[in-house]
């Protein structure tokens, strides 16, 4: 008779838990969620600026393409023509303006000269580093109160008469005629053919002055 043996392989026992140790979680890594923060935003700003710069460099073609429809609707010849005449009317604006008008001189003399001062001699220049007007004049007066008058009332006129320079006075012993020279430095915006086309005729005496009177 064979012998049986009862086998099995499955435990009649429970098998015993094994206590480990429990599952070590690692930390997250704050520098690296950083990093990576950074990166995204970067990225989605250099994308907002290359979407930006695009569009502006659309626009920029599409200015340069309207103005150079404009420009070729332009005639060359009259802008041309246009920009001659400009520069004619510049250069003749710059001789109006630094022109002296001698005429006005003469109004001038009339206008601040006594009428018992009589003129004998003129001659004028210009002045160089500041553009005034010297009159280099020689006259004659019945007296010395006369010359003296006349001479206070150029003084007065500083707005016109930036200087005046007198010479002793002569007097002819036969005549008794005081003979005497004065040298005025007139304001050279005073003299100007502009001015004088600006003001017209009226404006050879200025406001507030009046010819000297007669002693």
């Amino acid at each position: 008779m064979a012998n049986s043996f009862d086998t099995s392989f499955i435990p009649q026992q429970p098998l015993l838990k094994v206590e480990g140790s429990a599952r070590r979680f690692e930390s997250v890594n704050i520098i690296l969620v950083i990093a990576f923060f950074v990166f995204f935003v970067t990225l989605i700003v250099w994308g907002g600026m290359y979407f930006y710069k695009t569009s502006i460099d659309k626009r920029i073609v599409e200015s340069e393409k309207e103005l150079q429809s404009k420009e070729a609707n332009l005639k060359t010849d009259e802008i041309a023509r246009y920009k001659a005449i400009d520069e004619r009317l510049s250069i003749a604006k710059g001789l109006l303006q630094n022109h002296v008008a001698f005429s006005t001189i003469l109004t001038l003399l009339e206008e601040i000269t006594a009428k018992n001062i009589g003129l004998t001699g003129l001659k004028y220049s210009v002045d160089s580093d500041n553009g005034s007007i010297t009159l280099d004049l020689s006259a004659q007066a019945p007296s010395y109160s006369a010359v003296y008058a006349q001479v206070e009332a150029w003084r007065e006129m500083r707005s016109i008469l930036r200087e005046v320079k007198v010479d002793m006075p002569r007097v002819d012993t036969v005549s008794g005629i005081v003979s005497f020279a004065a040298k005025l430095a007139i304001d050279p915006g005073y003299v100007k053919y502009a001015r004088l086309v600006q003001v017209g005729s009226s404006a050879t005496e200025a406001p507030g002055e009046s010819s000297p009177q007669t002693p």
